[in-house]
């Protein structure tokens, strides 16, 4: 028996997040809400109706910056979701910086495309004041000046 409209894209999705190692069913359910939702507000909205607790809440962010650097080119959908978190969650937002720190950590091994993705995120966050500059106090910076 051939699988309905819906459950086949569920299935697709489930799938797509296997690929992208969302291993538990918190991750799973945040990255099918990331790709399924028809925008910002409706990401945020079924966000919140996940009514995580405690320290699953910070799985949100973490998927969300993952997600952002897996795509091809760089999506403003992630800042502005990234945002409207924030807003609601203040806690979410040290748990931002320290997603961020992580990628920092990881930068010299990351493909390209995936760094230029995080680095927009970063450079839009900073932008609108969601993040301080403290946010790139990881980067080693000593050696910008050395071709002058």
């Amino acid at each position: 028996k051939p699988l309905a409209p819906d459950q086949q894209q569920e299935s697709a999705m489930l799938k797509l997040a296997a690929k992208q190692h969302m291993n538990t069913d918190i991750r799973r359910s945040i990255f099918c809400i990331l790709m399924g939702s028809s925008d910002c507000d409706d990401a945020f909205e079924k966000l919140v109706r996940l009514n995580l607790r405690g320290k699953q809440d910070r799985e949100i962010i973490r998927v969300l910056v993952h997600c952002c650097g897996q795509e091809k080119s760089y999506n403003p959908f992630y800042a502005f979701l990234a945002i409207r978190i924030c807003q609601f969650q203040s806690k979410a937002k040290f748990t931002l910086q320290l997603s961020i720190w992580d990628l920092f950590k990881q930068m010299n091994d990351m493909k390209a495309r995936k760094a230029a993705n995080i680095g927009k995120l970063c450079a839009h966050l900073l932008q609108e004041n969601l993040l301080s500059c403290n946010v790139l106090k990881p980067l080693d910076m000593s050696n910008l000046m050395e071709n002058e």
